[in-house]
């Protein structure tokens, strides 16, 4: 998938995170995402919050990165397993 193609997967994605996010809770949402499209997604959020992603996690079948955002922290996970990407949002 081409990152042009990921805008839609974000707006989607983080809708409903930015609502709770901004009422300060913490929202999680997952999306059925390949793997190799999921590690190129953690890349371009990071470049549209203009951070660099700080790995979590990284094994054979799993990844997982915090990015620092102005209004708080957004972290991603990809299984290769379940072949999925969960967005997390918490209000800073």
């Amino acid at each position: 998938m081409p990152a042009s193609n990921f805008r839609p997967i974000l707006a989607i994605a983080f809708c409903g995170v930015a609502a709770s996010a901004a009422a300060g809770e913490r929202a999680l949402r997952s999306e059925t995402m390949p793997f190799r499209d999921c590690l190129a997604l953690i890349d371009e959020v990071a470049g549209e919050f203009g951070g660099n992603a700080v790995r979590i996690a990284h094994t054979r079948d799993g990844r997982s990165a915090r990015i620092e955002a102005a209004d708080g922290v957004v972290t991603l996970a990809c299984s290769r397993i379940e072949q999925t990407v969960t967005l997390t949002r918490s209000a800073g």
